[in-house]
Formats: C-alpha cells, structure tokens, sequence
C-alpha cells in the first residue's frame, strides 16, 4: 500500500503557498548548515574539496527536506537518484543568466548573483515539487 504524505489541499492556492514558504524556510536552512559545514572543512582541506563536498551535502539536505517537508512525499530511490537533475538545470540555467547580466549587460557579478537566485529560485521550486510528486509513487 502507498504511503501518500501530500497535503490534499496542496494544489489550492492556500496549499502551494505554505508549500512556498516551507520551501524558503527549507532552503534557509540549508544555506545556514551547508555554511557551517564549508566554514568547518575549509579549515582542514582545501577550498575546493571543502566546496564539493559541502554542495554534495546540500544537495542531499535538499533531497531530504523537500521531500518530506516543503512537499510531503515519499523518498524513493528513483526520486533520488533524480533529484540532483534540478541542480544541474538550476546551474545551467543561472550560468546562462550570469553570462547575460555581467557579459551582455555590464552588472556588477555579486548584483548579478543576487537577480540570478531570484531568478531561478521559482524554477527550482517547480522542478523540485515535480520531480519529487511524479517519483514518489
């Protein structure tokens, strides 16, 4: 028997925005350990291992809150080995955006970094909450 964990009222507009703020809360949180957690091995290895390991750790944090918090689904395998697909769309699409607001437009790159999480944070919620509805079951 599947175990459903969506909230019913999740595709009404009171659903998806409690959807959107536990989505922001979520990634707060996540910025917050992932900081610390770089702050901590930066001091032991090299800057770029501290980096890879830390974004590998926010990606799972990710995984793990979207799923059951912000989303409320089912962790299945599948869903994630999936999941860091958004990331790599999510990176792709923001190298795009900063290679138009600093190359084309001339904005200062910390400015540009700035619109680019705007930008792309709304995407990121679409493709987390899809992936993770459509591979739960």
């Amino acid at each position: 028997m599947r175990e459903d964990l969506s909230e019913s009222d999740s595709s009404s507009l009171p659903g998806l925005r409690w959807e959107i703020v536990r989505f922001l809360l979520s990634g707060a949180l996540n910025t917050g350990i992932t900081l610390v957690a770089f702050e901590f091995l930066s001091r032991a290895l090299p800057y770029a291992a501290a980096f890879s390991v830390t974004y590998v750790l926010g990606i799972a944090l990710s995984y793990g809150l979207n799923a059951r918090f912000v989303f409320k689904t089912r962790k299945t395998v599948r869903s994630a080995l999936a999941y860091p697909l958004v990331y790599v769309c999510q990176y792709l699409i923001g190298l795009f955006f900063m290679w138009v607001l600093i190359d084309r437009m001339s904005l200062y790159p910390t400015l540009a970094l700035a619109v680019v999480v705007v930008l792309t944070l709304p995407l990121t919620f679409l493709m987390s909450r899809w992936l993770l509805r459509s591979l739960s079951n």
